[in-house]
């Protein structure tokens, strides 16, 4: 997963090198989430 997200944002104009950094702590949650990512998790019929 994580090549593949590397690879498509390489694929974005002026992108030029990309580092994936994943970290463990803190958890995420949906309490995180941005309301334009509840919304569109909402619009793919998603509960969050």
């Amino acid at each position: 997963i994580l090549e593949d997200v590397r690879e498509r944002l390489l694929r974005e104009a002026g992108v030029l090198e990309v580092r994936i950094n994943v970290v463990w702590d803190p958890p995420w949650t949906s309490a995180r989430m941005t309301e334009a990512g509840r919304d569109a998790l909402e619009a793919w019929g998603l509960a969050v």
